[in-house]
């Protein structure tokens, strides 16, 4: 499995960590030690957000709320599993903190609740 890695030459990095799905223990190992990152935002889309979730790799979620309104039935989710629901993990969140940003816009934080 590929993964990029964006340097600050915009140049592109590549590890690889796993042969057919993500080996998460050989990603962060690599991550670590090739590229000294300690702390990582996945700004990903639902499958992979779900999937760090579920593997218990997030300490935070971070959610922008705009006011605008989108009917999109196929619109992006935050959260999708490939899994059937009744097979997966569910996951809580606590508030952490709610910010007002320009226009109306709301940040808020969650913290992961450990199992």
């Amino acid at each position: 499995m590929f993964i990029k890695i964006f340097s600050e030459r915009k140049k592109v990095s590549y590890i690889i960590a796993g042969k057919d799905q993500i080996d998460y223990e050989i990603m962060l190992d690599k991550f670590y030690h090739l590229f000294k990152i300690k702390r990582m935002m996945v700004g990903g889309g639902g499958t992979i957000n779900w999937s760090f979730i579920q593997n218990g790799l997030v300490d935070e979620v971070s959610v922008i709320l705009a006011p605008i309104a989108n009917g999109d039935s196929d619109g992006r989710r935050f959260f999708v599993t490939k899994e059937s629901y009744s097979s997966i993990k569910e996951t809580a969140f606590q508030l952490k903190s709610v910010e007002e940003l320009e226009h109306g816009t709301l940040r808020i934080r969650y913290t992961v609740k450990k199992k």
